[in-house]
Protein backbone atom coordinates (compact mmCIF):
# COMPACT_ATOMS: atom_id res chain seq x y z
CA UNK A 1 0.00 0.00 0.00
CA UNK A 2 1.33 3.46 -0.91
CA UNK A 3 1.75 5.69 2.11
CA UNK A 4 -0.63 8.65 1.90
CA UNK A 5 1.01 12.08 1.83
CA UNK A 6 -0.26 14.69 4.25
CA UNK A 7 -2.25 17.40 2.54
CA UNK A 8 -3.47 20.73 3.88
CA UNK A 9 -6.65 22.55 2.84
CA UNK A 10 -4.56 25.67 2.15
CA UNK A 11 -2.24 24.18 -0.51
CA UNK A 12 0.92 25.25 1.32
CA UNK A 13 4.01 23.21 0.39
CA UNK A 14 5.15 20.85 3.15
CA UNK A 15 8.96 20.70 3.41
CA UNK A 16 10.81 17.41 3.60
CA UNK A 17 11.34 16.04 7.09
CA UNK A 18 15.14 16.12 6.72
CA UNK A 19 14.96 19.88 6.06
CA UNK A 20 12.87 20.36 9.20
CA UNK A 21 15.37 18.35 11.25
CA UNK A 22 18.33 20.21 9.75
CA UNK A 23 16.77 23.57 10.54
CA UNK A 24 16.10 22.55 14.12
CA UNK A 25 19.65 21.24 14.70
CA UNK A 26 21.27 24.36 13.24
CA UNK A 27 19.05 26.69 15.27
CA UNK A 28 19.51 24.72 18.48
CA UNK A 29 23.31 24.93 18.12
CA UNK A 30 23.19 28.58 17.10
CA UNK A 31 26.18 28.15 14.79
CA UNK A 32 27.03 31.60 13.39
CA UNK A 33 29.08 30.25 10.48
CA UNK A 34 25.95 28.57 9.11
CA UNK A 35 23.74 31.62 9.58
CA UNK A 36 22.74 31.83 5.90
CA UNK A 37 21.73 28.14 5.83
CA UNK A 38 19.81 28.63 9.06
CA UNK A 39 17.84 31.55 7.64
CA UNK A 40 16.99 29.60 4.48
CA UNK A 41 15.77 26.54 6.37
CA UNK A 42 13.99 28.72 8.89
CA UNK A 43 12.02 30.21 5.99
CA UNK A 44 11.19 26.74 4.66
CA UNK A 45 9.93 25.56 8.04
CA UNK A 46 8.05 28.80 8.63
CA UNK A 47 5.92 28.08 5.53
CA UNK A 48 4.73 24.97 7.33
CA UNK A 49 4.17 26.88 10.56
CA UNK A 50 1.93 29.43 8.82
CA UNK A 51 -0.07 26.60 7.33
CA UNK A 52 -0.45 24.85 10.68
CA UNK A 53 -1.45 28.04 12.49
CA UNK A 54 -4.34 28.34 10.06
CA UNK A 55 -5.05 24.64 10.38
CA UNK A 56 -5.52 24.93 14.13
CA UNK A 57 -7.89 27.82 13.61
CA UNK A 58 -10.12 25.27 11.88
CA UNK A 59 -10.68 23.39 15.13
CA UNK A 60 -14.40 24.18 15.19
CA UNK A 61 -14.64 23.17 11.55
CA UNK A 62 -13.15 19.77 12.32
CA UNK A 63 -15.25 19.58 15.49
CA UNK A 64 -18.35 19.99 13.35
CA UNK A 65 -17.11 17.39 10.89
CA UNK A 66 -16.33 14.96 13.72
CA UNK A 67 -19.95 15.21 14.87
CA UNK A 68 -20.97 14.29 11.31
CA UNK A 69 -18.24 11.66 10.87
CA UNK A 70 -18.80 9.33 7.93
CA UNK A 71 -17.12 6.05 7.06
CA UNK A 72 -15.26 5.73 3.79
CA UNK A 73 -17.58 3.62 1.67
CA UNK A 74 -17.47 2.05 -1.78
CA UNK A 75 -18.30 4.80 -4.25
CA UNK A 76 -19.39 2.32 -6.94
CA UNK A 77 -21.89 0.82 -4.52
CA UNK A 78 -23.19 4.25 -3.44
CA UNK A 79 -23.64 5.46 -7.03
CA UNK A 80 -25.40 2.24 -7.96
CA UNK A 81 -27.85 2.75 -5.12
CA UNK A 82 -28.34 6.39 -6.16
CA UNK A 83 -29.23 5.40 -9.75
CA UNK A 84 -32.32 3.49 -8.55
CA UNK A 85 -33.23 5.61 -5.52
CA UNK A 86 -36.68 7.17 -5.24
CA UNK A 87 -37.05 10.86 -4.44
CA UNK A 88 -37.53 10.43 -0.72
CA UNK A 89 -35.63 11.08 2.51
CA UNK A 90 -33.51 7.96 1.97
CA UNK A 91 -32.21 9.50 -1.27
CA UNK A 92 -31.44 12.73 0.58
CA UNK A 93 -29.32 10.83 3.10
CA UNK A 94 -27.64 8.87 0.32
CA UNK A 95 -26.68 12.08 -1.48
CA UNK A 96 -25.13 13.42 1.73
CA UNK A 97 -23.23 10.17 2.23
CA UNK A 98 -21.79 10.42 -1.29
CA UNK A 99 -20.87 14.07 -0.69
CA UNK A 100 -19.01 13.16 2.48
CA UNK A 101 -16.73 10.82 0.53
CA UNK A 102 -15.54 13.78 -1.56
CA UNK A 103 -15.42 16.60 1.00
CA UNK A 104 -11.71 16.41 1.85
CA UNK A 105 -10.46 15.44 -1.60
CA UNK A 106 -12.82 17.03 -4.18
CA UNK A 107 -14.85 19.64 -2.29
CA UNK A 108 -16.40 21.14 -5.42
CA UNK A 109 -17.79 17.75 -6.40
CA UNK A 110 -18.99 17.25 -2.82
CA UNK A 111 -20.82 20.57 -3.05
CA UNK A 112 -22.76 19.38 -6.12
CA UNK A 113 -24.18 16.42 -4.19
CA UNK A 114 -24.89 18.56 -1.12
CA UNK A 115 -26.88 21.02 -3.24
CA UNK A 116 -28.88 18.17 -4.79
CA UNK A 117 -29.63 16.88 -1.29
CA UNK A 118 -30.65 20.36 -0.15
CA UNK A 119 -32.97 20.90 -3.10
CA UNK A 120 -34.64 17.54 -2.55
CA UNK A 121 -34.95 18.20 1.20
CA UNK A 122 -36.65 21.51 0.47
CA UNK A 123 -39.08 19.84 -1.94
CA UNK A 124 -39.90 17.17 0.64
CA UNK A 125 -40.10 19.69 3.52
CA UNK A 126 -37.50 17.48 5.24
CA UNK A 127 -36.28 19.63 8.14
CA UNK A 128 -33.45 17.33 9.23
CA UNK A 129 -32.26 17.25 5.64
CA UNK A 130 -32.18 21.05 5.50
CA UNK A 131 -30.20 21.21 8.75
CA UNK A 132 -27.72 18.71 7.36
CA UNK A 133 -27.54 20.74 4.14
CA UNK A 134 -26.59 23.90 6.05
CA UNK A 135 -23.97 22.01 8.09
CA UNK A 136 -22.32 20.38 5.10
CA UNK A 137 -22.26 23.65 3.13
CA UNK A 138 -20.66 25.37 6.13
CA UNK A 139 -18.01 22.69 6.27
CA UNK A 140 -17.18 22.68 2.56
CA UNK A 141 -17.02 26.48 2.26
CA UNK A 142 -14.84 26.67 5.37
CA UNK A 143 -12.57 24.01 3.89
CA UNK A 144 -12.33 26.11 0.72
CA UNK A 145 -11.58 29.22 2.86
CA UNK A 146 -14.72 30.90 1.46
CA UNK A 147 -15.39 32.49 4.82
CA UNK A 148 -18.30 34.76 3.86
CA UNK A 149 -20.21 31.79 2.42
CA UNK A 150 -19.32 29.60 5.41
CA UNK A 151 -20.58 32.33 7.74
CA UNK A 152 -23.82 32.63 5.73
CA UNK A 153 -24.59 28.93 6.15
CA UNK A 154 -23.47 28.88 9.79
CA UNK A 155 -26.10 31.55 10.44
CA UNK A 156 -28.64 29.38 8.57
CA UNK A 157 -27.87 26.57 11.04
CA UNK A 158 -28.44 28.96 13.93
CA UNK A 159 -31.79 30.16 12.50
CA UNK A 160 -32.95 26.58 11.91
CA UNK A 161 -31.88 25.44 15.40
CA UNK A 162 -33.67 28.35 17.05
CA UNK A 163 -36.85 27.65 15.11
CA UNK A 164 -36.80 24.02 16.28
CA UNK A 165 -35.57 24.93 19.80
CA UNK A 166 -32.58 22.60 19.34
CA UNK A 167 -30.24 23.80 22.08
CA UNK A 168 -27.33 21.58 21.06
CA UNK A 169 -27.24 22.86 17.49
CA UNK A 170 -27.78 26.43 18.71
CA UNK A 171 -24.62 26.08 20.77
CA UNK A 172 -22.66 24.43 17.97
CA UNK A 173 -23.81 27.07 15.48
CA UNK A 174 -22.82 29.94 17.76
CA UNK A 175 -19.41 28.41 18.31
CA UNK A 176 -18.84 27.86 14.61
CA UNK A 177 -19.96 31.40 13.79
CA UNK A 178 -17.33 32.50 16.26
CA UNK A 179 -14.71 30.44 14.45
CA UNK A 180 -15.68 31.96 11.12
CA UNK A 181 -15.07 35.43 12.57
CA UNK A 182 -11.76 34.20 13.97
CA UNK A 183 -10.78 33.03 10.53
CA UNK A 184 -11.48 36.52 9.22
CA UNK A 185 -9.20 37.85 12.01
CA UNK A 186 -12.11 39.41 13.92
CA UNK A 187 -11.15 37.65 17.15
CA UNK A 188 -13.12 39.90 19.51
CA UNK A 189 -16.37 39.21 17.64
CA UNK A 190 -15.44 35.54 17.34
CA UNK A 191 -14.82 35.28 21.06
CA UNK A 192 -18.27 36.68 21.89
CA UNK A 193 -20.02 34.06 19.77
CA UNK A 194 -17.78 31.23 21.01
CA UNK A 195 -18.37 32.06 24.67
CA UNK A 196 -22.12 32.24 24.03
CA UNK A 197 -21.96 28.80 22.44
CA UNK A 198 -19.90 27.46 25.34
CA UNK A 199 -22.46 28.73 27.85
CA UNK A 200 -25.17 26.69 26.12
CA UNK A 201 -23.12 23.49 25.69
CA UNK A 202 -20.85 23.29 28.73
CA UNK A 203 -21.89 20.98 31.55
CA UNK A 204 -25.03 19.75 29.77
CA UNK A 205 -24.08 16.07 29.63
CA UNK A 206 -22.78 16.05 26.06
CA UNK A 207 -19.98 13.62 25.13
CA UNK A 208 -16.63 14.75 26.62
CA UNK A 209 -15.16 15.17 23.13
CA UNK A 210 -17.59 18.06 22.60
CA UNK A 211 -16.35 20.01 25.61
CA UNK A 212 -12.72 19.20 24.76
CA UNK A 213 -13.26 20.67 21.28
CA UNK A 214 -14.91 23.78 22.71
CA UNK A 215 -12.06 24.34 25.14
CA UNK A 216 -9.52 23.72 22.40
CA UNK A 217 -11.22 26.26 20.16
CA UNK A 218 -11.21 28.89 22.90
CA UNK A 219 -7.56 28.11 23.62
CA UNK A 220 -6.73 29.04 20.02
CA UNK A 221 -8.89 32.18 20.08
CA UNK A 222 -7.24 33.50 23.24
CA UNK A 223 -3.84 32.61 21.81
CA UNK A 224 -4.59 34.70 18.73
CA UNK A 225 -5.72 37.54 21.03
CA UNK A 226 -2.40 37.20 22.92
CA UNK A 227 -4.31 36.53 26.14
CA UNK A 228 -1.97 33.72 27.05
CA UNK A 229 -3.17 33.08 30.60
CA UNK A 230 -6.74 32.52 29.36
CA UNK A 231 -5.42 30.36 26.52
CA UNK A 232 -3.58 28.21 29.07
CA UNK A 233 -6.70 28.00 31.25
CA UNK A 234 -8.83 26.56 28.44
CA UNK A 235 -5.96 24.52 27.04
CA UNK A 236 -5.55 22.73 30.37
CA UNK A 237 -9.28 21.96 30.43
CA UNK A 238 -9.02 20.43 26.95
CA UNK A 239 -5.84 18.57 27.92
CA UNK A 240 -7.49 16.99 30.98
CA UNK A 241 -10.36 15.53 28.95
CA UNK A 242 -8.11 14.38 26.07
CA UNK A 243 -5.79 12.58 28.49
CA UNK A 244 -8.75 10.85 30.13
CA UNK A 245 -9.97 9.75 26.68
CA UNK A 246 -6.42 8.83 25.53
CA UNK A 247 -7.28 10.89 22.44
CA UNK A 248 -3.73 11.49 21.25
CA UNK A 249 -4.31 13.44 18.04
CA UNK A 250 -6.23 16.40 19.52
CA UNK A 251 -4.11 16.14 22.69
CA UNK A 252 -1.02 16.78 20.59
CA UNK A 253 -2.54 19.94 19.10
CA UNK A 254 -3.59 21.15 22.55
CA UNK A 255 -0.08 20.58 23.88
CA UNK A 256 1.47 22.46 20.96
CA UNK A 257 -0.72 25.47 21.67
CA UNK A 258 0.08 25.27 25.40
CA UNK A 259 3.77 25.20 24.54
CA UNK A 260 3.26 28.25 22.31
CA UNK A 261 1.63 30.10 25.21
CA UNK A 262 4.41 29.32 27.67
CA UNK A 263 6.99 30.38 25.10
CA UNK A 264 5.24 33.73 24.65
CA UNK A 265 5.23 34.19 28.44
CA UNK A 266 8.99 33.53 28.54
CA UNK A 267 8.64 30.19 30.35
CA UNK A 268 10.98 28.48 27.90
CA UNK A 269 11.78 25.33 29.89
CA UNK A 270 8.09 24.57 30.47
CA UNK A 271 7.43 25.22 26.79
CA UNK A 272 10.26 22.90 25.73
CA UNK A 273 9.03 20.10 28.02
CA UNK A 274 5.54 20.26 26.52
CA UNK A 275 6.87 20.44 22.95
CA UNK A 276 8.93 17.29 23.60
CA UNK A 277 5.86 15.37 24.77
CA UNK A 278 3.89 16.61 21.77
CA UNK A 279 6.73 15.56 19.47
CA UNK A 280 6.72 12.02 20.83
CA UNK A 281 2.95 11.81 20.37
CA UNK A 282 3.03 13.15 16.81
CA UNK A 283 5.65 10.56 15.89
CA UNK A 284 3.43 7.78 17.26
CA UNK A 285 0.72 8.43 14.66
CA UNK A 286 3.13 9.73 12.00
CA UNK A 287 1.57 13.19 11.64
CA UNK A 288 4.30 14.93 9.64
CA UNK A 289 2.46 18.27 9.68
CA UNK A 290 2.19 18.42 13.46
CA UNK A 291 5.75 17.18 13.79
CA UNK A 292 6.92 20.02 11.57
CA UNK A 293 5.03 22.58 13.63
CA UNK A 294 6.65 21.24 16.81
CA UNK A 295 10.14 21.46 15.33
CA UNK A 296 9.29 25.04 14.38
CA UNK A 297 8.42 25.77 18.01
CA UNK A 298 11.56 24.07 19.31
CA UNK A 299 13.63 26.01 16.80
CA UNK A 300 12.11 29.29 17.98
CA UNK A 301 12.98 28.32 21.57
CA UNK A 302 16.56 27.54 20.55
CA UNK A 303 16.86 30.95 18.91
CA UNK A 304 15.52 32.69 22.01
CA UNK A 305 17.84 30.79 24.31
CA UNK A 306 20.87 31.70 22.15
CA UNK A 307 20.08 35.40 22.03
CA UNK A 308 22.52 37.63 23.97
CA UNK A 309 21.18 38.46 27.42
Amino acid sequence: MTKQKWKTPFNFPIPEKQDILAAFKIMEKGEGKEHSIMLYLYHVVNILFCCMKNWFLLIALFFLNALLHAQVLSMDSLLQRLSVAKNDTNKVNLLFTIAEQYENSEPEKAKQYIIKAGNLSQGLDYKNGMLRFYKRMTYVYAYLSANDSALFYANKILDHARQTKDSFNIGVALFNIGERYNFMSDYEQGLQYSLEGLKILEGKGHPPQVEASLYGGLQVTYLMLKQYAKAIEYGKKAEKIERELADKNPLTGTLVNLANCYAELGQLQESKKIYKEALALSQEFENASLEGMIYQGLSDLALKQNQPG
